[in-house]
């Protein structure tokens, strides 16, 4: 579907409101849309998925308000790394899927609950102490990207886990043996890697898998 609505604004605009909620999809947005973004400093929610936005990452990042809780810029075409370090310390949903972000996965101390990498192209190894890093994550995809790495047992320490998502990576080695900690997970996703083993009954297997 051909998109039909161009929503442009003036890099030198100040608007005269601040918004908390902001839900654009499926539009295209011009180049000065970031100078929008940074004069609304009560952001709380922001959605722009599907809008054509070709830029740093790091930069829209760097301008977005600090007490976002919702940040989805998915379907786009941000480009580069993102930052080591977050400045956002309400964050529980990132979206930033279907872009062209590269390097390792991100090191995050955060509370984020929800975090959608898929479809980049981000390589390297999954973060071994991932656990210790976002202990509250309930859902991870990072799907379709090039990661390259076994599967760290520590992943089966995140208690609050309930769907999780590798597939179509370079993952090699056994699936970790400790699955059966996960006491609230209902989808565990590894298809289209190189891994290897099997699957022991005497593993357990979550009862909210059965």
């Amino acid at each position: 579907m051909p998109v039909s609505l161009l929503l442009n604004v003036a890099y030198d605009w100040v608007p005269p409101f601040k918004l908390h909620t902001l839900h654009i999809g499926g539009c295209r947005v011009g180049h000065g849309f970031w100078a929008l973004i940074q004069s609304q400093t009560e952001l709380v929610y922001i959605s722009l998925y599907n809008t054509f936005i070709s830029d740093s990452i790091e930069k829209w990042l760097s301008k977005i308000s600090s007490k976002v809780k919702y940040l989805d810029l998915s379907y786009n075409n941000f480009s580069g790394r993102l930052p080591l370090q977050l400045k956002f310390p309400k964050l529980q949903i990132i979206r930033l899927g279907h872009n062209q972000l590269e390097g390792p996965l991100p090191l995050w101390p955060t509370n984020v609950n929800i975090l959608d990498l898929q479809s980049n192209s981000f390589s390297g190894p999954i973060p071994s102490n991932l656990d210790q890093l976002m202990q509250e994550l309930n859902s991870l995809d990072v799907s379709e990207n090039n990661l390259n790495s076994t599967i760290p047992l520590s992943i089966c320490n995140m208690q609050n886990m309930a769907r999780i998502s590798l597939s179509i990576n370079q993952l090699f080695g056994e699936f970790p043996q400790r699955w059966s900690l996960w006491s609230v997970i209902q989808l565990i996703d590894v298809s289209y890697n190189n891994l290897s083993g099997t699957i022991l009954n005497s593993m357990g297997i979550p009862f909210s898998l059965m």
